[in-house]
């Protein structure tokens, strides 16, 4: 973030010598050396270009030079293109609520289109459509009634039989919304199916009066689709049609209006999802209340949150075969969403780990505590993570009315989902939230139990547990193990000359700069009194000595801030470490060993004292 802010390089020639984290980073990436580089352009700081060696290396000027012009290439290419998306994002936007405007006024319910595009997509999948296509025929799917702008309100609402002269009027709105999508480059390509959607089969249509295959199959498709939802509303001149007469009404017109082919397969689609639909009402209610009896026992017997988790999508991929699972908490720190357990077949695609605050779907969910269906993420600009991935159900997990994350079911099919899998995963979305309440009440008072008040550091207790745990653990592995060990000198005087606030003060700020510096894999702790040790594993008595003298001189330069306002410098430490097998092979040894050399470091500097 260093290179970021800044807009300047930054270098690391050797692991070793950086900062506690990014060494620890770097060594788990397996690499020695970094060199950062910003990527602006016209000012801006777009992103970061990260060069590594698995040695360390020390950057010649050649090397800066041609990172520099990379990255100056790569930002302008990166610049461009985030402003040609927002340009192309503004004008869908545009367009997509001056549609939504436009069926309203027709008459139609807000996901009439959604509908439209969803049947249309997933009867192009089953003719076998390509991807570029089938993005064609959503777009299509969404704005073929924006010419309907320019057609008066109120012959859209007749009720009667129209005019000749309303007639023609109606029949310019395929053009009209073909120019209006011209003006857009990336919706060209779709601009002939808004345009010939509304031909038939026969010729009888409009606005060209094409025939049979000379008709784009694209909008063959697209009119079967939206003459079988056109059937399924009511309109100002007659009653919404049963879904079995809409049906019937498609294979009268079939080889008249509609392509017969076309209208086969897509018959042949709507019934075996009625068949399906009427499968799951028989069972549904069932199949409902055991996902519940298994799962509900759970939230009883298990306090560990991230075997709950996995036990409960475990649950639920078995009943809802072929979708995956993903569990996102909230960070408190960032807003960020981040994953804590995923199931499912497609778990290793399933989205990104993390998810910026209010970004994606999921990130909507969260921010307004309001559950989703989208029957196909192609048409939903919120969507971000795996392109597989077509339907989507995002619920949010909310505690004390406040959402602290999301359950997110996910779907390679188009329109997967329906109101009763929704009201099931709300249901087991509440107990989820219950549950990370517990959960996170119960890890804060193991916590409390492992960690020492004054300092923030582990305890005695919890100390001195780990450090058995990691002797066995280096006797079975013949690896290297550490402890350090150090007091406090003259921490007497500093009470008696400022007071006990003021020997708490220094307590405090000591194990603040431990607790930070210490590295990822160490387990520091406050011994007792003024007495502190850090467990080291994996780590040569050689590193261990170089870690602590690191850290010894940080808190030489360390001041401690007192109640009153004043500071005083930190005191004097002696330190001393043992490393197992050499200095013993029990904790109890460790700690005695580093604790003499402790002790021989103190009496050395109190010989040659004056």
């Amino acid at each position: 973030m260093t290179a970021l802010e800044s807009g300047k390089p930054v270098e690391i020639t050797d692991a070793e010598q950086a900062p506690d984290p990014t060494r620890a980073r770097l060594r788990e990436w397996g690499h020695r050396a970094l060199l950062v580089q910003p990527l602006r352009a016209a000012s801006e700081s777009v992103g970061l270009l990260l060069v590594t060696w698995t040695e360390p290396h020390r950057f010649t000027d050649d090397e800066r030079e041609l990172i520099g012009v990379l990255s100056g290439m790569g930002a302008t290419a990166i610049r461009s293109m985030r402003l040609y998306l927002k340009l192309d994002d503004a004008y869908l936007s545009t367009v997509s609520k001056l549609t939504a405007m436009i069926q309203a006024r027709d008459g139609y319910h807000e996901d009439h289109q959604r509908r439209i595009a969803a049947d249309a997509v997933a009867l192009g999948e089953r003719l076998g459509l390509g991807d570029d296509v089938l993005r064609d025929l959503r777009y299509a799917s969404l704005f073929h009634s924006l010419g309907k702008i320019g057609v008066p309100a109120t012959i859209l609402a007749k009720s009667g039989p129209l005019t000749t002269e309303e007639r023609k009027i109606v029949q310019e709105h395929p053009l009209l919304g073909a120019r209006i999508l011209e003006s857009i480059e990336f919706l060209r390509s779709v601009v002939p199916i808004v345009r010939h959607a509304n031909e038939r089969w026969d010729g009888t249509g409009y606005p060209m009066g094409l025939t049979a295959d000379a008709i784009p199959l694209a909008a063959r498709i697209l009119s079967v689709a939206i003459g079988y939802e056109a059937m399924l509303a009511d309109r100002p001149y007659r009653r919404a049609l049963p879904a079995e007469a809409a049906i019937a009404e498609l294979r009268t017109l079939a080889g008249v209006w509609y392509d017969p082919k076309i209208v086969d397969e897509f018959v042949t689609m709507i019934e075996a999802r009625g068949a399906v639909a009427a499968a799951e009402e028989e069972v549904g209610a069932s199949r409902e209340l055991s996902i519940l009896a298994e799962i509900t026992p759970e939230f009883h017997t298990l306090l560990d949150m991230q075997q709950l988790l996995a036990r409960i999508l475990a649950i639920l991929e078995r009943h809802m075969a072929g979708a995956a699972f993903t569990i996102l908490l909230r960070e408190e720190t960032t807003g960020d969403l981040v994953v804590r357990s995923a199931a499912g077949s497609r778990t290793d695609l399933a989205g990104p780990a993390r998810v910026e605050k209010g970004r994606g779907l999921s990130g909507w969910v969260v921010e307004r505590g309001e559950a989703q269906i989208v029957d196909d993420v192609r048409t939903d600009p919120r969507y971000l993570g795996d392109p597989s991935v077509r339907s989507e159900m995002v619920v949010p997990l909310l505690s004390s009315g406040r959402a602290i994350g999301a359950l997110v079911v996910s779907h390679p099919s188009v329109g997967v989902f329906g109101r009763r899998d929704l009201t099931l995963l709300q249901a087991v979305a509440a107990q989820i939230a219950a549950a990370i309440d517990v959960a996170e009440l119960h890890e804060r008072l193991k916590r409390a139990a492992n960690t020492d008040a004054l300092t923030g550091i582990h305890n005695y207790g919890y100390f001195y547990g780990r450090l058995e745990e990691e002797v066995a653990r280096a006797e079975r592995r013949t690896t290297p193990l550490a402890v350090a060990y150090f007091d406090i000198d003259g921490l007497k005087r500093i009470n008696d000359t400022y007071g006990h606030l003021a020997g708490d003060a220094v307590l405090r700020t000591l194990g603040g700069v431990i607790g930070r510096r210490v590295r990822m894999e160490d387990i520091p702790a406050r011994y007792g009194g003024d007495e502190f040790a850090i467990v080291m594993p994996d780590t040569p008595r050689d590193e261990a000595e170089r870690v602590v003298q690191r850290l010894m001189d940080e808190l030489d330069h360390s001041e401690v801030e007192l109640s009153d306002g004043g500071k005083i410098r930190m005191p004097a430490r002696s330190w001393g470490i043992a490393t197992y097998p050499l200095d013993g092979k029990s904790a109890k040894a460790l700690v005695e060993n580093a604790d003499t050399r402790a002790y021989a470091r103190k009496r050395a500097r109190t010989d040659i004292a004056p």
